[in-house]
Parts: structure tokens; sequence; C-alpha cells
């Protein structure tokens, strides 16, 4: 290749590089803000409430992973689909994934109804955090459709160009959110003080909002894939036999990982000073989060230009473009590893805490300081990169195994066997990404990682 030709390419990778993670990356930033601020708003009354929406928020996460990897697992479908510009499957996949994310956001909101101690109970023996965590789920209950539904199209729309949605429905949330929580909370405007409960209420309301926009701008205003209600209802399983073998493994492999952050969260709630390990977890989750926009914004770029790419035909240009990926993979953790260390302590401030917590913070802060990088390099090979190719079923593996025989069995020695201070534990808990970061970079140099979807 030519030297214009490549600086040519390489510009063309920038621009829509920014293209596609700028919007993401803001509708993370902004999805975060609202996060903190949830927290910081319920840190203002104790540390039963901080736990109890920390552990509550645990088995929502769990949906909100499932709905993730049902729109990651289509995406891998659209984004090759819409290199082909074969429209009328594409519609097919998403009424297959609206299907299944009805079905099994109806069904968590059924469980969470009926079963809600029992489910709080699952992450901790302590009455006054289950107290809490029941007032909350039992209204987050309701948000499980509205907000399935949303999050997959956006997703999945991402993939064939809707880039800007997410980020224009998260930011008229967002407003929404703060200013509900701060009426229901604390009982603003002649609410009543509801507590934990008010700031479910606002999340209910955010998501309500954010459901209309999201639904209300693809049915009427988008003009590409031109998906229509009635589409829910056309046969579509023809595209099954792609959507088992490509969207299927991701589904299962990001649903075994919230499973095991679940076990992360139950190890903690299980630990002597449970109450102060779970507290501490939760403000630490804010402080990484605050730095892991950047993370999401290049894992989707790289899923979508590859993906496309591989649709296209221009499986060298994939293989190019990945490459590139990891190498801004590694700039970026390092960059994240330094902004939580900065952050960290900043965002701690701001909570009403204990000194026991904020001293068991600060140590869980410094390890995932450690762990950042290879969490990011991990993150973008796996949710972009390597799925944007189709190599899902490897990405499963991978999954499913560091984590489940490394990470949870080595938490649990170093948390409740041994007994270990709050960073090992934590490191104990995270050695996965480690792993995963240096086989995924491996796999990735050996080209063998392109799945297309077949040709009907």
């Amino acid at each position: 290749m030519s030297e214009v030709n490549k600086k040519s390419e390489n510009r063309q990778f920038y621009k829509k590089m920014l293209w596609i993670a700028g919007p993401v990356m803001l509708q993370q930033a902004i999805n975060l803000s609202v996060n903190l601020t949830d927290n910081i708003m319920v840190g203002k009354l104790q540390e039963e409430a901080i736990s109890g929406v920390a552990l509550g928020n645990q088995f929502y996460f769990l949906f909100q992973i499932f709905c993730m990897g049902l729109g990651g697992g289509s995406a891998v479908m659209v984004g090759q689909l819409w290199g082909k510009k074969d429209i009328e499957r594409i519609r097919k996949v998403v009424s297959l994934m609206l299907r299944i994310c009805i079905a099994v956001a109806l069904a968590f909101t059924v469980a969470t109804l009926v079963f809600t101690p029992q489910i709080m109970n699952i992450y901790t023996p302590h009455a006054g955090i289950i107290a809490e965590g029941v007032k909350y789920l039992r209204i987050m209950a309701f948000v499980f459709l509205i907000h399935g539904i949303a999050l997959n199209l956006t997703i999945v729309y991402r993939a064939a160009g809707v880039v800007w949605l997410a980020m224009i429905s998260s930011l008229c949330s967002f407003g929404i959110n703060i200013f509900f929580n701060w009426v229901f909370i604390f009982g603003n405007l002649g609410a009543p003080k509801m507590g934990v409960a008010g700031a479910a209420l606002g999340t209910l309301i955010a998501r309500a909002l954010e459901f209309v926009i999201v639904v209300g701008y693809l049915l009427i205003k988008e003009k590409g894939v031109r998906y229509r209600i009635r589409y829910l209802f056309q046969p579509c399983m023809d595209v099954f036999s792609d959507f088992r073998r490509l969207s299927v493994p991701v589904i299962i492999s990001d649903i075994m990982l919230q499973l095991g952050n679940n076990m992360i969260a139950i190890i903690m709630g299980h630990m002597p000073n449970e109450k102060i390990m779970v507290s501490a977890n939760n403000i630490t989750a804010n402080s990484v989060q605050l730095c892991t926009f950047m993370i999401l914004g290049l894992s989707n770029a790289a899923s979508v230009m590859i993906g496309n790419s591989i649709g296209e035909g221009r499986t060298d240009v994939a293989i190019s473009n990945g490459r590139r990926f990891f190498k801004f993979s590694i700039i970026a953790g390092v960059f994240a590893a330094g902004l939580i260390h900065l952050l960290g302590p900043i965002v701690l401030s701001f909570y009403e805490v204990s000194q026991e917590t904020i001293d068991c913070t600060k140590e869980l802060i410094n390890a995932i300081s450690l762990i950042m990088v290879f969490q990011t390099i991990s993150s973008v090979l796996t949710k972009g990169v390597l799925r944007g190719g189709g190599d899902t079923k490897f990405l499963m593996m991978a999954d499913v195994l560091f984590l489940w025989v490394a990470s949870v069995p080595l938490g649990f020695l170093a948390g409740i066997t041994f007994e270990l201070s709050a960073f090992w534990v934590y490191i104990a808990m995270k050695i996965d990404m480690v792993i995963k970061a240096i086989w995924c970079a491996f796999r990735l140099y050996r080209n063998k990682w392109i799945k297309k979807v077949s040709t009907i």
C-alpha cells in the first residue's frame, strides 16, 4: 500500500471511529452521571440505604446485561447485514430480538414482584439492607419492560447507522431523573419523603420518557430500516440459525459475566464486615464508571466498523482495524487507570460514610487502578473487535471459563475463607480480566476470528 493510500485509510478509520464512538461516549457519560447522582442522593440517607440500592441493582443489572447481550448479539448480525444492505433480514432479526426481550422482561417483572425479599436475601443476611433493597426493587420491577425494549433497539440500530438516538434519549431522561429523585427521595414540592423508593420512582419516570423517545423516533422518523409494529408478528425463523450461532453465545457470555458480578456482590455481602464492603464496592464502582465511557465507545465503534467491513466483503480492512483498536485499548487503559486513581478520592468525598468505609474504598480504588489496563483491553477485544468479527463462541468460552474457574473461586477464598484485605479480594475477583486480555490478544493476531453471517 502506498503512503498516500495508507494516510487516506487512516483518516477514514479515525473519522468513522469518532462518528460512532463519540455519541456512545457521551451517552455513557450521561448514564453514569445519572447513576452517580442517584447514589450520591441516596448516600445522604444512610449506609443501609446505599447498600440496599447497590445490591438491588445487582439483580436489575442481571436483566440489563441480558439485554446488552441480546442487543449486542443481534447487532453482530445487523452490522454485517447492513454492510450487505439486506433490510428484510435486518427487520427479521429485530423482530426476533424484541420477542425474546419482551418475554424475558415480563418474567423478570413477575419474579421481582413475587419474590422480592427472597432475591435480596441471596445477596446479604443483613435485615436492614434487605428492607431497603425490597423498597427499591418493588418499584424497579416496572422498569424492566420499557428499559429492555429501548436499550435493545438503540444497540441494534447503532449497527445500522443510527448513532445519536441513544445519546439524545439519555440526555432527555437525565434531567427528568435528577428532578424526580430530588422530589421523591427527600419529599420536596409537597411529595412524600420516599427514600430509596423515591430513587426507584425517579428512575421509572426517566426510563418511560426514554422509551417514548426511542420507540417514537424509530417508528416515525427513521428512514433506513423502516421498522413497523406489524413486523413484530412476521415469520422470522429463517434467521434463527444465524441468530443461534452468532447471538446466543453473546447472550450466554454476558449473562454469565453478570452472574459472576452477582457472585462478587454475594461474596462481599457475606464477609464479616459486609455493610462496609458493599458500600465501599458501590462507591468504587461509581468511580470506575466515570472512567470507562471511552471503553464502551471504543468497543461499540469496533463492533460496528468491523461488522460492516465483513458484510461489505472487506476482510482485510476488518483485520487491520481490529489491530488498530487493540493498540487504542492499551492507551485508553493506561489513561483510565490514572483517571480512576485521581478521581476516586474526589467521588468518595461526596459520600457521608464511616471512616472504615472510606479506608476500604481507598483499598478498592488502588486495586482497580492496577486491573484497569487489562480490563480495557479485554473489553475492547471481547465486546468490540472479536464480537464484531462474529467470534462469539470463542468469547463465550473465554468469559465463562476464566470467570468461573479463576475469579469466583479465588474471590471466595480471599474474601470468605482467608478474610484478606479488600485490596486482595478485589484483585482475586478481577483476575479473569488479566487472563482474558492476554488470551484474546493472541486470538486477534492469529486471524481466526472472522465468522460471517450466512447467505440465504
